[in-house]
């Protein structure tokens, strides 16, 4: 008898709570900073160009191997020796948000973006190339 009227106490005690229902598509939440959504990767806003300089780091550190870089380098006989990744591609369809690329790039060239609405109906769309990831910063 005493648990039945400990369990009324409580039923009536969070009858008269407001909802904390979210009406999503209009509201959205509230996100916090340290929120690992999809990866980014910085463009300068000084300078224009990329951070990274497909030194690799990040795909060795990714565990599930979906960071493919093709590194290109500038033209030699206009004595431009810049690194850059001619090709940057994620696959975030099996992507599991760890963070480890971001934490293995020296450079700051990779964050975790806000961005969680990533679904689409062509598999094919979750394959992110450097025109759809890059961020400026």
């Amino acid at each position: 008898m005493k648990g039945i009227l400990t369990g009324m106490r409580l039923t009536i005690s969070h009858l008269f709570d407001k909802p904390i229902t979210r009406q999503y598509p209009k509201e959205k939440p509230v996100l916090k900073e340290r929120f690992r959504g999809r990866v980014g990767l910085v463009r300068s806003r000084e300078t224009g160009e990329l951070k990274c300089v497909a030194c690799g780091l990040c795909a060795k550190a990714c565990p599930d191997n979906l960071i493919h870089i093709v590194p290109g380098t500038g033209d030699p006989e206009k004595g431009e020796k810049k690194k850059f990744p001619k090709e940057y591609t994620i696959d975030i369809s099996r992507c599991m948000y760890c963070g480890y690329c971001v934490e293995a790039c020296p450079f700051g060239a990779l964050i975790m973006t806000h961005e969680y609405e990533l679904a689409t109906y062509n598999k094919n769309d979750l394959i992110y190339t450097i025109d759809r990831i890059v961020v400026d910063r």
